[in-house]
C-alpha cells in the first residue's frame, strides 16, 4: 500500500511532548497507546487544546484510558507520562498535502503538531508562518524556546523542529492562521539538508510544563567580562530547574532560558556561583508564562550583597568584588 506509513516515538520515562506525522489507522486513545505497548497503570495522557486527559488504569479483568480525553489526532501536540521509557508504534496513511497544516491561533498559545517525517531548521519548518509572523513570537518545546526578533529571524535555544515532537506557539498578533509544512523534496536543493541532533542542555523529566525566558546578565559584572563561556542556572524553590548556555545575537550576549518544574515560588539566577537577580524586581515562577525579547532581555544584574564597590585610592578608581577581587575602570583584572 503506497499510501501505508508507520512512524516510532521515543519516550521517556516521565513528561514528554508528542505528535506524529500521519494520519492514525484508528485515533482513538485506546488503540494509540495500549496496555502492549508499555502504558502502566497511572500514566496520563493530556490535550493542551481540548484541556482534557485521561488516566491508564490497570484492573485484574482490564486495562485502558479512563477520562475525558478518548481520542487524538495529528494536528496537535499531546503531553504523555509514561511510567516507563516506551517506544511508541504508530500506523496509519501518508499525510496529503493538505493535511499537513496546523492552526496557529492569534494573542494565546497553540497546541501544534511536527507533520513531517524528517527535521528541519526553526526558519524552514515555519517558513510558511514567516509572512504573518510578529516580533514577540515564540515556539517552545519541553525544553528549548525560539523567538522572532526584529531582525527577521527565529533566534534561540530551539534551532530545529523534529518528528515525533510537539510545541506550544505563541503568536502576538490578534487573528488566526492556518500554516502549512512544506516537504524538503518541494524545496530548493540548497535548503535539503541533514541536521544535526540539538544538545539538550537541561531536562526535567518530572516538570510537565515550562517557563521561558530571554535574559542579559548586567556587564557591570566585572568578573564576567567574557560571558560567553559561562552557563546561567535557574532555580525553582531552590531547585534547579533550567540551565541556558550564552547566545550572541546581533552583538548582545543573550541566555534563552527554558525553566521546568512543578514548583511553585520566586525564581533564583546563578552565574558561576555567584547569585543575580532581575533588576526590575522578583519574579515567580508561571508555568507556559514567557519574559524578555530579543530587543528587551529580562535584565539581571548581581544580589543586593553581590554588587561591586566603586573605590577611589589615591585618586584612582577601581572596583572591590564582594570576594575581594580588584578591577580596573576597563575591567582589567587587579593584582591584591
Amino acid at each position: 500500500n503506497p499510501d501505508a506509513a508507520s512512524q516510532q516515538i521515543a519516550l521517556n520515562k516521565g513528561w514528554n511532548w508528542i505528535s506524529w506525522n500521519l494520519a492514525p489507522t484508528d485515533n482513538s486513545l485506546g488503540s494509540l497507546l495500549t496496555y502492549e505497548q508499555g502504558f502502566r497503570n497511572g500514566d496520563i495522557v493530556k490535550s493542551p487544546s481540548g484541556r482534557q486527559f485521561s488516566a491508564f488504569n490497570v484492573t485484574d479483568a482490564t486495562a485502558g484510558w479512563v477520562g475525558t480525553l478518548d481520542k487524538m489526532d495529528h494536528q496537535h501536540m499531546f503531553m504523555v507520562r509514561a511510567s516507563d521509557a516506551i517506544s511508541l508504534n504508530l500506523e496509519g496513511s501518508v499525510l496529503s498535502d493538505e493535511q499537513r497544516s496546523v492552526t496557529i491561533y492569534g494573542k494565546c498559545w497553540s497546541s501544534i503538531s511536527y507533520l513531517l517525517d524528517e527535521p528541519m531548521t526553526v526558519r524552514e519548518a515555519l517558513a510558511d508562518y514567516y509572512s504573518h509572523a510578529s516580533v514577540g513570537d515564540v515556539i517552545k518545546s519541553k525544553e528549548a524556546v525560539a523567538v522572532f526578533s526584529e531582525n527577521g529571524r527565529w533566534e534561540g535555544s530551539l534551532q530545529t523542529m523534529r518528528p515525533g515532537k510537539g510545541y506550544l506557539f505563541r503568536r502576538m498578533a490578534a487573528g488566526d492562521v492556518t500554516m502549512r509544512y512544506v516537504p524538503s523534496s518541494s524545496q530548493s536543493p540548497s535548503r535539503r539538508k541533514i541536521h544535526a541532533a540539538d544538545e539538550s542542555v537541561f531536562t526535567n523529566p518530572q516538570a510537565e510544563t515550562n517557563m521561558t525566558m530571554v535574559v542579559k546578565v548586567d556587564k557591570s559584572i566585572y568578573k564576567f567580562t567574557n560571558l560567553q563561556i559561562y552557563k546561567l542556572n535557574a532555580y525553582v524553590d531552590g531547585v534547579l530547574a533550567g540551565v541556558a548556555t550564552p547566545q550572541v545575537v546581533d552583538g548582545d550576549t543573550l541566555y534563552f532560558l527554558t525553566i521546568q518544574s512543578n514548583g511553585v515560588g520566586t525564581l533564583r539566577f546563578e552565574l558561576d556561583g555567584e547569585e543575580l537577580a532581575v533588576e526590575t524586581g522578583s519574579v515567580n515562577y508561571f508555568p507556559d508564562s514567557h519574559l524578555g525579547t530579543v530587543e528587551e532581555p529580562v535584565l539581571l544584574s548581581p544580589a543586593e550583597d553581590q554588587k561591586p564597590q566603586k573605590i577611589l585610592d589615591n585618586g584612582i578608581l577601581y572596583i572591590l568584588m564582594p570576594d575581594g577581587t580588584r578591577f580596573d575602570a576597563t575591567g582589567k583584572k587587579l593584582n591584591n
